[in-house]
């Protein structure tokens, strides 16, 4: 039988071990619950990114041209009718699409915002973003259940938590509607 002085002291070696292990795995559930927090930002931010500042004259561009045609088509005859009989009101012409776009793009530069990725790109980056947090849910989800095999509780990240309370009450409910026989 060992001396209790040499179980102390196997005892106090192997506690400076675990409260290493300890705390490593509070680190580990900090580090991955920092990097979910930045994805989920990072996507909620790609969600109402703006687009590039020549994307976005190139849409205006675009719409500019889609309200000159449709314009003239319908006050064309007007305008002629006006002129005609000395009636021209110069302030109900519309500027010139030249003139509306030379306008939109120098408003749009003077104006500093911190542009997005490009629009076609939006997606790719939401699928990647989505399956990145998929992926740090499933590593904090296994490091919580780790844990909790040692007796150490560790809080699953929120929206995991939420899910599984979610699909909890959703088996209890299907459980309760289930025919009996």
């Amino acid at each position: 039988m060992k001396s209790p002085l040499k179980m102390v002291t196997d005892l106090t070696s192997r506690l400076d071990g675990a409260k290493s292990a300890l705390a490593d795995l509070h680190a580990a559930d900090k580090e991955l619950k920092t990097t979910h927090a930045a994805a989920a930002a990072e996507l909620s931010g790609l969600g109402n990114a703006r687009p590039p500042l020549e994307e976005m004259i190139a849409e205006g561009e675009r719409q500019i041209d889609a309200q000159a045609a449709p314009w003239s088509e319908a006050h064309g005859l007007e305008l002629i009718d006006a002129i005609r009989s000395g009636t021209l009101d110069a302030s109900a012409i519309p500027t010139a699409a030249a003139e509306k776009k030379r306008d939109l793009r120098a408003a749009l530069e003077l104006y500093a915002y911190t542009p997005g990725p490009p629009t076609r790109e939006v997606p790719r980056l939401t699928a990647e973003l989505v399956e990145k947090i998929k992926d740090i849910e499933a590593q904090h989800s296994e490091l919580v259940e780790r844990a909790a095999e040692l007796g150490i509780a560790l809080e699953l990240l929120p929206d995991v938590r939420m899910r599984r309370g979610h699909e909890a009450h959703l088996a209890g409910l299907r459980e309760r509607d289930r025919p009996r026989k």
